[in-house]
């Protein structure tokens, strides 16, 4: 399997915004994932986290841009085991370059050292206070100019939460139309408030 058939596997019309395609009805939009890869390839990102494995489409666009970037390590994060993601991951080479963690992200035990360059929020589509908290903690190590990808912010119901989660004096924000909701963040300003304990 290469990343070329899964550009040419089947898609649909994403159930919620016809303009969209996608694998099925609750994957990543296949112009989402083009998203992510580029802006892998742009950035560079070293450090990257993603929240909310699921199918692994996600994982593997994030993992081939670090890839073909020679550079990088993704940890993704699932309350599953997530088996199909760690095989598609295995069929397109990209083992070197993800590491696999069940349980939710707030658990992970990362280093007060650990500097993220690049956040992909996609897990928990309820309008829950569980997934505000997760974003909180890896925002926590999210470096100046690091970005935040989040996914679904109209279904979780974080839209309407965003300005207490990201600050404006911290963080540029776009947010791009769509019946799911997608908003990419840039931190500009370190918050001299939080520290690493």
């Amino acid at each position: 399997m290469s990343l070329q058939d899964l550009i040419d596997m089947p898609t649909k019309e994403e159930y919620t915004d016809k303009r969209l395609r996608a694998y099925d009805d609750g994957s990543t939009e296949m112009e989402t994932l083009l998203l992510l890869y580029a802006l892998v390839r742009r950035f560079k990102p070293v450090t990257v986290i993603e929240t909310g494995t699921y199918k692994g489409f996600g994982t593997v666009w994030l993992a081939q841009g670090l890839k073909d970037n020679g550079v990088g390590m993704l940890w993704t994060y699932d309350k599953d085991e997530c088996a199909g993601a760690r095989e598609m991951v295995q069929e397109l080479g990209l083992q070197d370059y993800v590491t696999f963690e069940h349980g939710k992200t707030q658990d992970a035990v990362l280093p007060s050292s650990c500097n993220i360059d690049l956040i992909f929020h996609d897990a928990d589509k309820n309008p829950d206070p569980l997934k505000q908290e997760m974003m909180k903690f890896t925002l926590h190590h999210l470096r100046v100019e690091g970005l935040a990808i989040i996914h679904d912010a109209n279904k979780s119901g974080l839209l309407g939460t965003l300005g207490e989660i990201l600050p404006v004096t911290e963080f540029t924000q776009l947010n791009f139309t769509s019946a799911r909701g997608l908003v990419i963040c840039q931190r500009i300003l370190k918050d001299t408030a939080w520290t690493n304990e």
